[in-house]
């Protein structure tokens, strides 16, 4: 698949999310603002943050698919890891919300309704998530998105605070109204640790972090006769757009055409090992010379 039909797949794939997301949305706020319960009006919230990650994401892959140009010689890649960042910070941002308003709930006198509208709008809410984390978490590990995996690790959080509010609708009913609060102080713990998972995992992209084993590239430079050792080996990038550079030692006669034609076989055998790898850059040194 090429890189165009793979950044298409996940727009399309963006859009689809975003309209189930809005949805299931505006079907928990009208519930809870209707019901008084500030667990589902919150887990409408997190919902409706979904629908402005999924706009987004959507805008950082028409970025990210443009052609590299002179200013961005290794292309627009990272608008997708930068747009994986902004989700995580909005999802500290609808904790932050969710836990002022349960604070604000705590010091005031007053009992949810309950009945069958709250707990159908969670239901509904959890099947349509169980939906996207499965459509998302499939197109993200064969596209490997980080926009989209990090937008399904989102969802899952959705899902658990969904069935979390929806434990505590039925504490409500049976005269716990404090369970609301509660269950409403749990997705917030649940936002901020799913959100620091994906802050670690989109900085280690933009820090350059190494994205390949390193042997592995060493080994498969070593197949090729008449590389004799490899060192200085380096990745860094994205997940599906891994950018390598490695230093090979050849005979130290090797004429210039020679040494072009060996720095060519590297390049296919590491592009046939690892077709994750995009861009690959190899200094020639003559073997039995520091």
């Amino acid at each position: 698949m090429s890189r165009s039909e793979r950044t298409a797949a996940i727009i399309r794939a963006i859009v689809v999310t975003f309209i189930i997301n809005l949805a299931v949305a505006m079907t928990k706020i009208s519930v809870g603002l209707l019901t008084g319960l500030l667990s589902v009006t919150a887990s409408g919230f997190e919902s409706l943050l979904d629908t402005t990650n999924n706009v987004i994401g959507f805008t950082a892959m028409r970025q990210a698919k443009r052609a590299p140009d002179a200013d961005h010689p290794y292309g627009h890649r990272k608008y997708e890891t930068f747009a994986a960042l902004v989700v995580a910070f909005m999802m500290f941002l609808a904790g932050t919300h969710i836990f002022l308003a349960a604070m604000n709930r705590f010091r005031e006198s007053f009992t949810p309704q309950t009945g069958f509208w709250p707990f159908a709008a969670m239901g509904v809410s959890m099947l349509a998530n169980l939906f996207v984390i499965r459509y998302e978490g499939i197109l993200g590990r064969k596209h490997k998105s980080e926009f989209l995996t990090a937008d399904a690790a989102h969802t899952a959080t959705d899902f658990l605070s969904s069935a979390i509010v929806l434990i505590a609708i039925l504490c409500v009913s049976f005269g716990v109204p404090w369970a609301d609060l509660a269950a409403a102080c749990v997705v917030v713990l649940v936002i901020v640790w799913v959100g620091f998972r994906l802050i670690r995992g989109t900085f280690s992209i933009l820090v350059d972090s190494a994205q390949l084993d390193p042997q592995v590239i060493a080994d498969c430079a070593l197949r090729v006769d008449g590389i004799y050792s490899v060192h200085n080996v380096r990745s860094r990038g994205t997940p599906d757009a891994v950018a390598v550079d490695l230093h090979v030692k050849v005979k130290p006669d090797l004429t210039v055409e020679e040494g072009h034609r060996l720095s060519h076989s590297v390049k296919d055998c590491i592009n046939r090992e690892l077709p994750e790898v995009v861009d690959v850059v190899i200094h020639i040194e003559p073997f039995g010379q520091e």
